[in-house]
């Protein structure tokens, strides 16, 4: 998280661009995912090639796809987890987009787990940030406002979210400062669309007004 004392332009852009570097996208067969029991846990194997590491996103999203419930599937010891989840896997005639985090060169790795961000649909249309930000700040920038703070940039397994303020744009009501901004929040892996909202800001409060973006 920068937050900030540390959130700028650069420091954003070189924090999204470091990420993206090993991250890579593969089009699997449903079938090619493969579980294997352990003793304590479940080996999912790619292609018998590469084995998977879901996150917590990743796993909801593939035991969706394929109808296992996940309060079911995690109370399950792994030589059941395995089976439900091959015979469920193998019966199912979808494909999947899967989003990799290796954290290097993929076709170098082996017998290394590889982080599974996402389990999307083939056809899921990928807003990744390291595209969105750069056109945001351009669009920012052209704006020729040097009141404009990035003020705090968080990112977790679900979502990315980035909060601006104009500091030229603000009010003091009961001697309370309330600044006008913006936040940007995406999610490279299913779990939200671009949202921009306006955003009012003091210095222990964040207010939304989310209702007047829907539409009647």
């Amino acid at each position: 998280m920068l937050t900030k004392e540390n959130c700028s332009k650069d420091k954003i852009l070189e924090l999204i661009t470091e990420q993206a570097k090993w991250r890579v996208d593969k089009n699997v067969v449903a079938k090619n995912i493969y579980a294997n029991a352990q003793a304590e846990n479940v080996d999912y194997e790619l292609n018998n090639n590469y084995h998977l590491n879901f996150n917590s996103v990743a796993m909801q999203q593939i035991l969706g796809k394929i109808k296992l419930p996940g309060d079911f599937y995690g109370r399950c010891p792994s030589w059941l987890k395995a089976l439900n989840f091959n015979h469920c896997n193998t019966s199912s005639k979808q494909d999947y987009l899967l989003r990799l985090d290796p954290g290097e060169d993929i076709n170098t790795i082996r017998n290394k787990p590889i982080k599974v961000r996402a389990v999307l649909s083939q056809g899921y249309a990928v807003i990744d940030d390291k595209f969105l930000f750069p056109k945001l700040f351009q669009a920012i920038e052209s704006t020729n406002d040097n009141s404009v703070q990035y003020m705090t940039f968080e990112q977790d397994d679900s979502i990315t979210r980035l909060l601006v303020l104009f500091n030229d744009c603000s009010t003091e009501i009961n001697n309370k400062r309330y600044y006008a901004g913006l936040s940007v929040i995406n999610s490279e892996v299913g779990q939200s669309s671009v949202w921009i909202e306006p955003i009012i800001y003091s210095e222990d409060q964040l207010f939304y007004n989310r209702a007047s973006l829907q539409k009647s």
